[in-house]
């Protein structure tokens, strides 16, 4: 029966005739809209209670004026667009369509747990792309989709949060607002969750759940809301921590897929904590943590089946990069501390800190992986580049990419080692290029961005390009480059409408002389949801 639906596309306009067979509320009434925004969420402590928020724009927000998100116009030079359809530019099918579409959803005797799992099927295309554009390591990862949706099956509270996030992300590429679909699943998936946590059901599946909940928050930009569940997220990860110590060594409270999610809640917390000028709850992980993913991942069961030693590999070293990111935000709000309470060795504890920096960022290069690659890259630097013009940056040497993952982990490096140069220095523009060797790596990461085509706009890798401007300086010094960069960015925002304001304010800050601490978080703020 699955077989016949499974990656069918959804006709959202036949589903709103079907909602009263997929609602599973403890009154068997159909919640409006209204009455599921009042639905509270989980408490996470006894002075920390938490109540869902609808998103800050109303369900008839428009699209901001010129934000063309068609497939063909998704990106400056439409690199082979139609790759982007499955990311939610696809336009759903008319009801009209139904005779050669899904008729199985509209059967009468199905039970409620059957025509949710036939609506996930349906919409399972936006849960294969959407996660990646958040955590980059998923793509390492080909069974989680499968697997998320085989824990679905048998957990009610997973179930109706996987449902309320594709659902999200297919109300927020279609441009029509939030829809009752999403709003519906969503309360209840909140609802569920609370029982579990209340009965001390605290598993796996709750973080899974948890984690899901913080996408849906971060498709509709509700960023106290996120603080709260990562907040939640990291008590449940020290009471499953706590349990397999007592449990001994025998115990297997946190798998593989415990990883993973754990590594999802570092990565929310220390990206959300610029938005409220805070340090990151969740700790930097250690070598020892790398170890216990790598023993976990090599089970070749559950999430990590079907990886290969390298990919297990390449997700290490995703994790790094995260690590990397998490060690340079704290090492930039410390350094302003230091700055802003006049301490005499302000700059001695800073450049300190710096160098111990600069030794993790050395490490990573060094990791057996990244190095193997780059050494093959060196290798094959005689293969013929993209001959596509489009594929260059400005007059500067184009450059073939062997490995597109690897290079957007090495985008992301180049961005961290820019920012870390500007806490240290903190002062736009390509000097000093004696010790930081700023203004090659600017160029490097243009040159990688325009190789990459596509694979700019399936990742946060427009982050790197801020950080590029920062070294450029705007008009005072690489006009020219920044204009192009402008370009680029303005091709991502059309597909991901809402970083709109964010790239439109960026030459402002590239040409300010100082280099603000918290500037890129600022800068997220301006993020129209």
């Amino acid at each position: 029966m699955t077989g016949s639906i499974a990656y069918k596309k959804y006709d959202f306009t036949h589903q709103h005739r079907q909602s009263k067979q997929t609602d599973l509320v403890a009154s068997k009434q159909e919640p409006s809209k209204d009455n599921a925004i009042q639905v509270s969420a989980i408490s996470w402590g006894k002075n920390s209670e938490y109540v869902w928020q609808p998103a800050r724009r109303s369900t008839g927000t428009k699209k901001p004026k010129g934000a063309d998100r068609s497939a063909e116009n998704s990106l400056t030079g439409s690199f082979g667009t139609s790759r982007i359809d499955s990311a939610g530019t696809e336009i759903v099918r008319s009801e009209s369509d139904n005779s050669q579409g899904i008729t199985i959803l509209s059967q009468p005797s199905f039970d409620t747990w059957t025509l949710d799992l036939a609506l996930l099927h349906s919409l399972l295309h936006f849960t294969e792309t959407s996660p990646g554009t958040g955590f980059g390591f998923y793509e390492l990862f080909p069974s989680a989709t499968d697997h998320f949706f085989q824990l679905a099956m048998g957990n009610d509270g997973l179930r109706h949060t996987l449902l309320a996030l594709v659902g999200v992300v297919k109300d927020t590429f279609s441009g029509t607002g939030q829809s009752e679909f999403y709003l519906t699943h969503k309360a209840m998936s909140l609802r569920y969750l609370q029982e579990q946590i209340s009965s001390d059901k605290i598993d796996e599946i709750l973080m899974l759940s948890v984690v899901m909940q913080i996408g849906t928050d971060f498709t509709t930009g509700n960023f106290p809301a996120i603080r709260r569940h990562c907040h939640g997220l990291y008590l449940i990860w020290l009471r499953l921590k706590e349990r397999e110590e007592h449990d001994g060594e025998n115990s297997s409270t946190l798998g593989a897929l415990a990883r993973v999610i754990i590594r999802m809640g570092v990565r929310s917390d220390f990206v959300t904590a610029p938005f409220f000028d805070t340090f990151p709850e969740w700790p930097v992980f250690t070598r020892k943590d790398e170890e216990e993913d790598r023993r976990c991942f090599s089970a070749y069961s559950g999430i990590s089946n079907k990886m290969t030693s390298d990919g297990i590999e390449w997700a290490l070293a995703s994790f790094e990069i995260d690590n990397l990111h998490h060690r340079v935000y704290r090492f930039a709000k410390r350094s302003n501390i230091y700055r802003t309470s006049r301490d005499p060795s302000a700059e001695k504890k800073i450049q300190a800190e710096y160098r111990q920096l600069v030794r993790h960022l050395d490490a990573w290069k060094q990791r057996r992986i990244v190095n193997q690659q780059e050494l093959e890259h060196g290798l094959r630097q005689t293969a013929e580049p993209d001959p596509d013009p489009r594929a260059r940056f400005l007059w500067y040497r184009p450059e073939h990419i062997e490995n597109p993952y690897c290079m957007k982990l090495v985008q992301q490096w180049r961005a961290i080692w820019i920012r870390a140069s500007t806490i240290v220095h903190p002062f736009s523009g390509p000097e000093p290029q004696s010790s930081h060797n700023r203004l090659s790596i600017a160029i490097d990461i243009c040159r990688t961005h325009a190789a990459l085509k596509i694979d700019t706009v399936l990742n946060v890798a427009w982050e790197s390009l801020y950080y590029a401007g920062l070294v450029f300086g705007g008009k005072r010094f690489y006009p020219r480059e920044c204009d192009w960069i402008m370009e680029r960015s303005r091709g991502i925002a059309k597909v991901f409408y809402f970083l709109a304001p964010v790239v439109e304010a960026m030459p402002s800050t590239w040409e300010q002389e100082h280099v603000d601490w918290n500037g890129y978080g600022e800068l997220l703020k301006r993020m129209e949801r």
